[in-house]
């Protein structure tokens, strides 16, 4: 048993962020199985995502707690004098939009095991990120190069 995070982020803001106990795997397939009474359905595909390595940045000197914790990770040592270990995460969408060229996850559900506070903020910031809107210099320079094509 561990302790497990489940991030909800909607367009780029924080729905609520819980720690659960049990086991990753289970807890990954009931927070699926939670959000499918979110889905909208009839606006909206409903996707998975796994990256079983995704990279958590942690700032050198580390405590040597901090070592025995994230040495469960594939810790590696960084070019910038940092640390990087790797944790499964899964995101979950299911309020989703195409909006021309681009797909983008207006609400989704992350999951990824609780190491510390430093890996707590990258889930979080994932999710944050995942859901955000275009800014407006994004959407112009996609405009911009919908018009160049043309």
């Amino acid at each position: 048993m561990s302790q497990i995070m489940i991030v909800r982020a909607k367009e780029g803001q924080l729905v609520s962020k819980n720690r659960v106990e049990g086991e990753f795997k289970e807890i990954v397939k009931k927070t699926v199985l939670d959000a499918l009474s979110l889905w909208l359905m009839d606006s909206a595909d409903f996707t998975v995502i796994r990256d079983s390595q995704y990279p958590i940045e942690a700032k050198a000197p580390i405590t040597k707690e901090q070592h025995d914790l994230y040495s469960k990770h594939e810790l590696q040592r960084a070019s910038n004098g940092s640390v990087v270990f790797h944790v499964p995460v899964y995101i979950i969408s299911f309020d989703n939009v195409y909006m021309e060229d681009n797909y983008m996850d207006r609400e989704v559900l992350v999951v990824a095991p609780y190491i510390d506070p430093i890996s707590e903020g990258h889930i979080v910031e994932l999710a944050l990120e995942s859901t955000k809107p275009p800014s407006e210099e994004e959407a112009e320079a996609e405009d911009e190069e919908k018009e160049n094509i043309e």
